[in-house]
């Protein structure tokens, strides 16, 4: 692959990952809750990580094989999320699909994950992150393993709390889905986990 060509790849879907994520602007509890100090940092996180990013992407002299595993782990992230908000139809995130209609929404990529928005974001982030890393000084970039951190903690935490919304409105439907579907990572649970239990 030609750098020129790794680059407009690289841009295309930081551009469509972006699209796509600009839904957790639209969390307004969220928002309204987390006007904190810790909130604000993670958004301070955030726009500098993917700054860096998309700057490391165009000044870059040349790639290695490390450049274009983060490429497929950026393109997969995007393609999580491109795929759960379709799986959503119109509502932006699952948190306003459960406002606004009274069904549960398991099918699509939500029979294998139970967080594919925030899993797509996980693997764009470490797509980003091996960019990074290997393109910048050290110091630079374990500062940028700091701010990925703060930013999977949001995740985590965005995450634990549509967990709690979801059980509240589905109650038995919703433990049944989540004793079979896991939370990040695509394979279902197994039967004889769930009876274990």
């Amino acid at each position: 692959m030609t750098l020129i060509l790794f680059q407009f790849i690289q841009v295309v879907v930081l551009l469509g990952f972006l699209f796509f994520i600009s839904d957790l602007r639209k969390k307004e509890e969220l928002f309204t809750k987390s006007r904190s100090v810790p909130f604000l940092m993670w958004i301070i996180s955030a726009i500098l990580a993917i700054g860096y990013f998309f700057i490391i992407v165009f000044i870059m002299q040349s790639i290695s094989i490390f450049d274009q595993i983060a490429l497929l782990l950026t393109i997969l992230g995007t393609f999580c999320i491109i795929r759960s908000r379709y799986d959503l139809g119109s509502c932006k995130n699952r948190e306003e699909f459960v406002r606004s209609e009274s069904l549960f929404v398991k099918n699509g990529i939500y029979r294998y994950l139970r967080h594919p928005m925030y899993f797509g974001a996980f693997l764009f982030i470490f797509g980003a992150l091996f960019t990074i890393i290997f393109h910048t000084p050290i110091w630079f970039g374990a500062i940028m393993v700091i701010l990925a951190a703060s930013i999977l903690a949001f995740i985590i935490l965005s995450a634990q709390y549509e967990e709690l919304t979801l059980r509240e409105k589905f109650g038995n439907e919703y433990l049944i889905y989540y004793s079979e579907v896991r939370a990040v990572f695509p394979v279902r649970k197994s039967h004889k986990s769930k009876g274990s239990k």
